[in-house]
């Protein structure tokens, strides 16, 4: 505040014509907060600033609902541009923090799609192996196995559980091999 000048609440007329103005006077995507501040007289650039902030993060907080197509330009933004998100000139209606947070959910969420689909395939893969078990009559603890790769998967702290998957199923085959190798033995 400047000297000499007493602090004062914002009104909804103030907050709004802050808004307005802030929108007239970006040139490039910067705004020109001494014109803003032109405009009143009776607040500081850092007031403004302050307060345009806030009114910005009460925006981007409310829900917005998403088009597929505008996830489908999201994702395929960040596939030829990277995730920079400050730069990100595309779906220009959105804050960049709310086109963040939106890759971010709709990876973790494909991110557990992925999980369950493989933890039914490893119960499907178990299922046959017991029966096939069962046809040939070895004696394999396969839940151990299971579990035994299960953990080094989970140590491999991985994101890429196709990879994993693979090994283990490869890991499992090479265990059954060896198995049947020794039996005629």
């Amino acid at each position: 505040m400047r000297m000499g000048q007493s602090y004062s609440l914002w009104s909804y007329r103030d907050k709004q014509q802050l808004l307005n103005l802030v929108e007239t006077s970006k040139s490039q995507g910067k705004i020109d907060w001494q014109s803003v501040q032109n405009q009143f007289p009776e607040r500081t650039i850092n007031q403004l600033k302050s307060m345009y902030t806030a009114l910005n993060r009460k925006k981007q907080r409310q829900n917005y609902k998403w088009k597929p197509e505008e996830t489908y330009i999201l994702f395929a933004h960040v596939i030829i541009y990277g995730k920079n998100w400050a730069n990100a000139k595309f779906l220009e209606h959105l804050t960049s923090e709310q086109k963040r947070l939106k890759y971010r959910s709709t990876q973790i969420q494909l991110q557990k799609n992925q999980n369950k689909q493989m933890q039914l395939i490893l119960k499907l893969l178990n299922y046959r192996l017991q029966l096939i078990l069962k046809q040939t009559e070895l004696v394999i603890p396969f839940e151990l196995l299971v579990n035994t790769q299960l953990l080094q998967i989970a140590n491999m702290q991985t994101l890429d559980i196709e990879k994993d998957f693979l090994t283990l199923a490869i890991s499992l085959i090479q265990k059954l091999i060896n198995c049947n190798y020794n039996k005629s033995i």
